[in-house]
């Protein structure tokens, strides 16, 4: 097989002007609760005069730049393949604290701490980042992570270093903890990543979300993204909030699904109890695609609406509705394709037989039983009609597989009507899908084992008729 070379992804876009802050408005549930009033707006704390004037350090003093980054896990080790870790790696190290002796001389009151790093995520085992972390705190940075409680410290040693270094105490400037069973909900997992940080470089308000851990698997094995909002006060307020409630570790306030606006933006957080398919926010997203119309403004493809997605995995009864609708959607005039990583057998046939072209990105070269490529990502681009707009271009990306697990555990999913914003999503979509070294239209299903670290391959016999276990999760 030829194998195609590409050096770079599609760069991060430093070039694009960030959109204009908007107000935020009441969010929304798709379950039909209540709307739950925006978050209050906070002020800023402001400090003593002992600490406002006291000198203030960062190794780094570089601004994060508006929109997606994307890694390339084919250069396994590389700076393209740790793309996004590096991203966050360099906020954190231009974060600004205090020049102290010792972090016990920084100052206990919260309005005189520099500033904030607040993460949530599913994995955390990177070395550098922890190292990065440890520093932020012991220049006074208030530094406070939360990690799903699937790995161990003897698993990841890096987070048991960070919790060794920050404590696990909530009442204290910094800390490193787990949540049991999932944040804010009982089922769980934690399977959010997002990362905010109150002041890095010259940006305010910084909010980062995606598909991506911070691990080596993360770099070297799959493909991930990362979205940078800067300056969107109430958005950043928006995650502010579900991370404080994800910090207590206990079922948070009704409603706990929010669908929380800023903007145009649309932001969606789970669990969300009594979920059905009527409710199910990936399924709405879809029946706003409007495949039997004709696009106008240079949208779509060929006179057809332009469906992409680039999904992790699929599985369960939910996977196979939502394959089921994507059916229906090819059937009823609009281009669909499908990227995937991990979906289960009945549901590759479901497309297969309903004429949707599929290519898979896992991949196990050396036929070791370990993955050695696949696509993390959690993505949906519509080119065309969507609801009244016939030249829409509308993207959706965070941390939500399409599967039955993730109802249940701590989400973000984020609806962005932008242009500017689906193009270099949609132009990674394209480079993977015709590359026959990235993806494959042959099907082949891997099974996760109990190694944290990596999925093992178990061949699908096509005639076999076992339904693929409920353990697709990353």
């Amino acid at each position: 097989m030829a194998v195609a070379t590409f050096s770079l992804l599609v760069p991060v876009m430093a070039a694009v002007a960030a959109p204009t802050v908007a107000s935020v408005a009441a969010p929304r549930t798709s379950s039909g609760v209540a709307p739950l009033s925006a978050p209050a707006r906070t002020a800023d704390l402001v400090p003593t005069a002992e600490w406002r004037n006291h000198p203030r350090t960062s190794p780094a003093n570089t601004t994060p730049a508006w929109g997606p980054s994307f890694n390339n896990p084919a250069r396994g080790g590389s700076t393209a393949a740790r793309r996004n870790i590096e991203r966050i790696y360099r906020m954190i190290q231009s974060t600004k604290g205090y020049r102290v002796a010792r972090p016990s001389r920084c100052p206990g009151h919260e309005r005189n701490w520099p500033n904030r790093i607040r993460i949530a995520l599913y994995s955390f085992s990177d070395n550098r980042v922890a190292d990065a972390l440890i520093r932020a705190h012991r220049r006074c940075v208030s530094v406070q992570v939360l990690m799903n409680d699937h790995l161990s410290n003897r698993d990841v040693p890096a987070f048991g270093r960070l919790q060794n270094a920050l404590g696990h105490d909530r009442t204290r400037r910094s800390w490193a903890r787990r949540c049991q069973r999932g944040c804010r909900g009982s089922v769980g997992p934690l399977h959010t990543k997002m990362y905010l940080f109150s002041r890095t470089g010259k940006a305010n308000k910084v909010v980062v979300f995606g598909s991506s851990n911070m691990t080596g698997k993360a770099a070297n094995v799959q493909w991930n993204d990362l979205f940078v909002w800067k300056g969107r006060v109430g958005l950043y307020d928006q995650f502010t909030t579900i991370f404080k409630e994800s910090a207590r570790d206990r079922r948070a306030p009704a409603p706990i699904e929010r669908n929380y606006r800023n903007g145009v933006l649309k932001t969606m957080f789970w669990p969300q109890p009594g979920h059905t398919k009527a409710t199910d926010r990936v399924l709405k997203a879809l029946q706003e695609v409007r495949c039997g119309m004709r696009p106008t403004g240079g949208t779509g493809y060929a006179g057809h609406t332009a469906v992409a997605i680039n999904i992790h995995a699929m599985e369960g009864d939910r996977g196979l509705y939502i394959a089921q609708y994507i059916v229906k959607m090819k059937k009823a005039g609009c281009r669909v394709r499908v990227l995937y990583g991990l979906i289960a057998p009945r549901i590759h046939r479901t497309f297969k037989n309903g004429g949707v072209p599929t290519r898979r990105t896992i991949f196990d070269r050396d036929d070791n039983g370990l993955t050695d490529m696949y696509t993390h990502m959690k993505y949906v681009g519509i080119n065309g009609v969507v609801g009244g707009d016939r030249s829409a271009r509308v993207m959706y990306t965070g941390s939500e597989n399409f599967s039955q697990k993730t109802i249940g555990g701590d989400e973000v999913w984020q609806r962005i009507p932008m242009t500017k914003a689906w193009r270099p999503y949609q132009n990674l979509f394209d480079m993977i899908w015709n590359s026959n070294f990235y993806s494959n239209p042959k099907y082949a299903f891997y099974q996760q084992s109990s190694t944290p670290i990596h999925a093992r391959m178990q061949q699908y016999n096509p005639d076999a008729l076992l339904i693929t276990g409920e353990d697709l999760e990353e």
